[in-house]
């Protein structure tokens, strides 16, 4: 039984450097926006509206006007939507590294003439040049949105992009445990969470990325169980629940119209519900607004950070095979985990008891 434990904490530890170290062997690119780099929305950070979705993008906060640079070397293609072209102009850059890089809500008229002269076709630029200025036509959050597709993928831009000055983890704000999927929820008493049955828990974890005054989301979230007997920790598992290198659930996506993807699309394929918390009290909110911006995330899915598999919550009634509870009465403590793109970590521990056949 400890030799167990002991090869699952080393294969954990060693899942977890080789995931650091792959991101630091990745190219840099340079930001498209010189000066200050401010963040209004991540890659992983939801948007909620009268569609849920993710984001799936970097919005980088300008003024209007402001000079947009290529990040990388490579052909480019402009991109509009006939409908809105003050707001949905941008430019497909193929990078000669295969990386396809997208950024999108440049002034239509800033756009260089070489490219408007040539629309339907790729003219070659390189890594630096001029590209455009922001759109004003969003006065209240002007940015450009920038993706990054890999193999047909969407993927993170942030381990790509030059690193911020970002030292500040994460803040973990609180934790709820609650009956699964009701709006009931288990409560303290001395200190401690009591719980019982089916057990969802949720998180409220929230980012910032100075000098960026939005809250944002962190980029990997993991939680441990351990539980303590006379004053002894024993160690039970180690759960990642995500990981946003990609979207969960979002497969590859056939681009629409040179790669304006409708947000719809985002989240029919994402579980972006399993991810995030849409139910009151506990609701995740961001309308692009600076204030009000709320993140709960569902730690335990079927998916990803599962404590059995197959069970989108934690079943404390769990038995083995010989018919013993795999998670006797008694006390336990979680800690929670949470890292930003700049691998900033932060941790808190809640301590709850289970009494399921006792109080």
């Amino acid at each position: 039984m400890i030799l167990r434990i002991l090869l699952k904490t080393i294969i954990f530890f060693l899942l977890f450097n080789y995931t650091l170290n792959s991101r630091e062997s990745i190219k840099r690119h340079p930001w498209p926006i010189k000066g200050s780099i401010k963040i209004g929305n991540l890659f992983h950070t939801p948007i909620s509206s009268e569609v849920n979705y993710f984001h799936h993008a970097i919005d980088i906060l300008a003024p209007p006007n402001t000079p947009v640079y290529s990040m990388t070397s490579g052909y480019v293609k402009l991109v509009q939507d006939q409908d809105d072209i003050s707001f949905r102009t941008g430019l497909v850059i193929y990078g000669d590294d295969h990386l396809i890089w997208v950024v999108l809500h440049l002034n239509p008229d800033s756009i260089p003439s070489k490219i408007r002269t040539f629309s339907k076709d790729k003219i070659y630029f390189k890594k630096g040049e001029f590209i455009g200025r922001v759109s004003g036509e969003m006065p209240d959050f002007s940015h450009i949105h920038v993706e990054l597709w890999k193999n047909g993928l969407l993927i993170n831009p942030m381990p790509y992009l030059e690193e911020l000055d970002d030292f500040d983890p994460p803040t973990i704000k609180d934790v709820y445990f609650r009956m699964h999927n009701t709006n009931d929820y288990f409560h303290k008493k001395n200190n401690q969470y009591i719980l019982s049955g089916k057990v969802d828990i949720i998180a409220h974890i929230i980012d910032m990325i100075p000098p960026s005054p939005y809250m944002l989301t962190p980029y990997k979230i993991s939680f441990t169980i351990q539980r303590i007997e006379s004053n002894k920790k024993y160690y039970i598992c180690n759960v990642t629940s995500f990981q946003f290198d990609k979207l969960p659930g979002v497969k590859n996506i056939k681009p629409m119209d040179d790669y304006k993807i409708d947000p719809l699309i985002i989240f029919i394929q994402g579980d972006i519900k399993k991810v995030f918390n849409f139910k009151r009290p506990q609701k995740t909110v961001n309308n692009f607004k600076r204030t009000n911006r709320k993140f709960y995330y569902n730690l335990i899915n079927k998916n990803y950070g599962f404590i059995e598999k197959g069970k989108d919550y934690w079943d404390t009634r769990s038995k083995n095979i010989k018919g013993e509870y795999k998670f006797p009465d008694g006390n336990y403590e979680i800690t929670i985990k949470a890292v930003d793109d700049s691998e900033n970590e932060i941790s808190k521990n809640f301590k709850i008891k289970i009494a399921n056949n006792s109080y």
